[in-house]
């Protein structure tokens, strides 16, 4: 009876003493090894599951969010009758959506089975971005976009949460510098496609099928993480029952993971009474401002400079690669 438990679960020093194994700082001969090698075998396995699915979600949500400024080289403004400035609102207003969903998603994300939420918000922002090449008209443009806002809003927060939830304080950092170059790879892959793309000129124009395609493509990402991206940790298919059990303790003992969320009042008060708070609004606002203007008119920029509307998706092309070094490198 006993043996068969102590195959079954890690045992209570493992519980108690997870950050200390994992540095080296406790020596327990053949427990030590034993121990060593779970916790070496769980991290390795979750890095292998959950980090792809991260990894390639976010290098959609960049793609769908920046293909408006390739698409507008490609005839979207002519063919959707812009005029004036209605090209800045129809890239201002992803902004709109976004800052209205946020709040509530951030709720929503604690609260409901984590795997399923993001996969929905993946369906309905794949089908979002697709419905894009109906568009004729300046109302039709403003409205995807901002559901295209509300959308991805979830994205951001959800993988921090997830990342909390499967990786203690040592670990996040590097994971989420990971899954975040997933958003330099989306720049780069969204101008190798725009220029393929760009060569098609019927039965469609080249903007609508670059709508499309990233359309189509998104909601089929969304069965992957359906079917891959778990709930919870005792939810997952690729632990077994002791890693499990080990994988839950370890971020619980690092103050990250934690099976039940609640919201409280007073943490919110603490929060907001933080100075560090506001010190990463601050830095959030003031690199979303330039970042927002190069993601929507950077190709128009490029093509008033006299540029032809497929160089222009090559030129930019170096910035992605920059950005993906860059965020590998910090």
């Amino acid at each position: 009876m006993a043996s068969a438990r102590a195959d079954s679960a890690p045992t209570a020093w493992a519980k108690d003493n997870s950050s200390l194994l994992e540095r080296g700082a406790v020596r327990g001969g053949g427990r030590y090894s034993s121990e060593l090698q779970l916790a070496e075998d769980v991290v390795r396995k979750i890095d292998r599951r959950i980090l792809p699915l991260l990894f390639v979600t976010y290098n959609f949500n960049f793609m769908d969010k920046v293909i408006l400024s390739s698409a507008s080289v490609f005839g979207l403004r002519e063919d959707t009758h812009l005029v004036g400035s209605q090209y800045s609102w129809i890239s201002s207003v992803f902004y709109f959506g976004y800052l209205f969903w946020t709040f509530p998603t951030s709720i929503l994300i604690q609260q409901l089975p984590v795997g399923k939420y993001v996969s929905a918000n993946t369906f309905f922002w794949g089908a979002v971005v697709a419905l894009t090449a109906a568009c004729s008209n300046f109302g039709g443009l403003m409205g995807v976009r901002f559901l295209l806002g509300v959308a991805e809003a979830t994205i951001s927060p959800a993988f921090v949460f997830v990342t909390s939830m499967w990786w203690t304080r040592e670990e996040i950092p590097a994971r989420c510098g990971v899954w975040f170059a997933g958003n330099s790879l989306g720049g780069l892959l969204s101008n190798f496609l725009a220029f393929g793309i760009g060569h098609i000129k019927r039965p469609l124009a080249a903007w609508q099928w670059l709508f499309i395609a990233l359309g189509v493509a998104t909601f089929l990402w969304g069965f992957f993480l359906l079917f891959l991206l778990p709930d919870t940790i005792g939810s997952c298919d690729f632990l077994n029952e002791r890693e499990k059990i080990y994988a839950e303790h370890r971020v619980e003992f690092a103050g990250t993971g934690k099976i039940r969320h609640e919201w409280k009042r007073e943490q919110v008060i603490e929060c907001l009474m933080d100075p560090k708070t506001f010190l990463f609004l601050s830095i959030s606002v003031l690199t979303q401002i330039p970042n927002g203007g190069t993601q929507n008119f950077g190709n128009l920029v490029l093509k008033g400079f006299g540029f032809s509307p497929l160089e222009t998706t090559l030129i930019i092309t170096p910035a992605s690669v920059l950005c993906i070094s860059t965020v590998l490198i910090t």
